[in-house]
C-alpha cells in the first residue's frame, strides 16, 4: 500500500505544478481573492496533515500572511520537500497506526459522535483526495477567468509515462 500512497502523491505534485503553472500565466491572479484562498486552502490543509503525522505543532501562516499569489505557490513546493523526506522514513507497517488530529473535537459537534479513529494511510489519502476535489475548483475558477485550466487526471499522468513535476519558477 505504501508504494500506491507515494504514486498518488507523485500525481498530486504533477498535478499541482501544472495548476500552479496554469494560474501563475493569469495576468490578473492577483487581484482574484477566490483563486489564491482557495489555492491556500489546498496547501494549508496539505501541511497541516503532514505536522500531524510528525508530531509538530499546527502554526501554519494565515492566508492573509502571503503578499502575492506566488508566494502561496513557493509555499506550496516547500510542502513536497518535506512531504519526500517523511515518506523516505516511514514503513508499510507505520500505515495502520491511529491519527488523531487537534481538531477533532469540531468533527465530533459536526457528526454528533466523536469521530471512528482514522489510520495514517487514510488520513493520506483524504489529502489526496481532498486536493484532487479542490484542484478541480480552482480548473473551474481558471476557466471563469480566461484561463487555460491543465489535464491533471491520474490516468493522464499515467499515459504520459509518469512525468516530472514541473513547478512554476517564481
Amino acid at each position: 500500500m505504501l508504494t500506491s500512497i507515494q504514486e498518488l502523491f507523485q500525481h498530486m505534485h504533477w498535478a499541482d505544478g501544472l495548476v500552479w503553472n496554469s494560474v501563475l500565466k493569469l495576468s490578473d491572479s492577483n487581484n482574484d481573492l477566490r483563486l489564491q484562498e482557495l489555492l491556500y486552502h489546498i496547501h494549508a490543509v496539505q501541511h497541516a496533515y503532514l505536522r500531524i503525522w510528525l508530531n509538530q505543532p499546527l502554526d501554519l501562516p494565515k492566508a492573509t500572511d502571503f503578499g502575492k499569489i506566488k508566494d502561496v505557490s513557493q509555499w506550496g513546493q516547500k510542502y513536497y520537500n518535506n512531504l519526500w523526506e517523511y515518506l523516505d522514513r516511514i514503513d508499510e507497517s507505520s500505515l495502520e497506526g491511529i491519527v488523531n488530529p487537534p481538531w477533532g473535537d469540531r468533527i465530533e459537534e459536526f457528526l454528533g459522535k466523536p469521530p471512528s479513529p482514522a489510520t495514517l494511510a487514510q488520513t493520506m489519502l483524504q489529502v489526496i483526495s481532498h486536493s484532487t476535489y479542490h484542484r478541480g475548483q480552482v480548473n473551474k475558477l481558471l476557466r471563469e477567468l480566461k484561463g487555460e485550466p491543465p489535464l491533471v487526471d491520474f490516468i493522464s499522468w499515467i499515459w504520459l509515462g509518469k512525468t516530472q513535476t514541473i513547478w512554476p519558477e517564481v
